[in-house]
């Protein structure tokens, strides 16, 4: 199934070949029981919440949870296109708010991205943000921003959709 973007380009997807190979091992079961352990693994380090949402057989990833809906596994290569072409600006950690995209790096590379559901303040000063992510082929995971498996690195990149606000 074809993904496009607001320019209308195609946004490239795993290879149907694969997609079908790796369903053959997806099974609500089997996803439940790795996200289980993901969880347990994390709860050692974080006592903040992690909220399972779904732990749905069908192969999509985090890229394709956010970009099309949960129908797509879209590699993170891709998505620099998918910003840019579907006019996402870059923004400060302190303007985030729910909807923006959060992207964690590791070293130079991006590994995961999220999506803000929540945003606390107090003043000018974030205390709380939770994201919304789904976790490779495991389940989606309602998380504190820092608290994702070590392999996805640290947030790094705070990208929005928002219209800017112009004082007339």
């Amino acid at each position: 199934m074809p993904v496009y973007l607001r320019s209308r380009n195609e946004v490239k997807q795993l290879d149907y070949s694969e997609y079908e190979r790796q369903r053959k091992f997806q099974t609500e079961k089997l996803v439940q029981v790795r996200t289980d352990e993901l969880l347990k693994d994390l709860a050692d380090d974080h006592k903040y919440i992690r909220k399972l949402r779904s732990v749905s057989p069908f192969m999509y990833n985090c890229v394709g949870m956010i970009f099309s809906s949960r129908r797509a596994w879209i590699e993170l290569d891709e998505l620099q296109q998918i910003l840019d072409e579907d006019d996402y600006n870059s923004i400060r950690f302190e303007d985030v708010c729910a909807g923006d995209i959060v992207i964690y790096t590791k070293g130079n590379s991006r590994r995961h991205v999220g999506l803000i559901t929540s945003v606390e303040r107090q003043g000018n000063e974030l205390r709380r943000v939770l994201v919304i992510s789904k976790w490779g082929a495991d389940g989606e995971i309602e998380h504190e921003l820092n608290v994702v498996p070590k392999g996805y690195g640290e947030p790094t990149e705070y990208w929005s959709e928002r219209v800017k606000y112009v004082a007339w």
